[in-house]
């Protein structure tokens, strides 16, 4: 009799352990495929998902248009030196790195605007030029901002 209470006893912390383990495997988080995909639709990266048991591995990949973007990224950096290009992990495809240093530093986007207006000539007196500019610039190669495409244009960023 005791032997089958004590083979019952390991069978249910068997299964109990089994269940907690089957039941509390999540895989990657909603939260994270969220934020790659994010981080895809950002940077314009291709965005393919390997299965892996029960979960899904997203896996990040460049385009033409994330291309275009570092080439944006690249040229406001060559203008601005201490603006941050990450040479490194845009060469090891390391894109959450790439996406924390576009975003890190806020205040780099405002000196850079305020910079690119210091140097131009012929810039209209009431002309004025914001982080978010150059920011969405990056971004999207978008200039809707009057007389910012010629800006740039003077100034050899483009």
């Amino acid at each position: 009799m005791k032997i089958n209470k004590k083979r019952n006893f390991i069978f249910i912390f068997i299964l109990l352990i089994t269940f907690f383990i089957v039941y509390n495997h999540s895989g990657q988080s909603e939260e994270f495929l969220f934020e790659q995909h994010e981080l895809a639709l950002k940077l314009r990266l291709d965005i393919d998902y390997k299965v892996n048991h029960d979960s899904l591995l997203p896996i990040l990949n460049a385009t033409s248009y994330t291309d275009e973007l570092l080439s944006r990224w690249k040229a406001i950096a060559n203008f601005h030196p201490t603006f941050n290009y990450p040479k490194d992990a845009i060469k090891s495809a390391d894109w959450d790195e790439v996406g924390k240093a576009l975003d890190h530093d806020w205040e780099i986007y405002d000196e850079i605007a305020d910079n690119m207006i210091a140097k131009a000539e012929d810039v209209p007196e009431n002309f004025s030029l914001h982080g978010q500019h150059i920011y969405d610039y990056i971004l999207t190669g978008v200039t809707n901002k009057l007389h910012f495409k010629q800006l740039l244009i003077a100034l050899g960023i483009e």
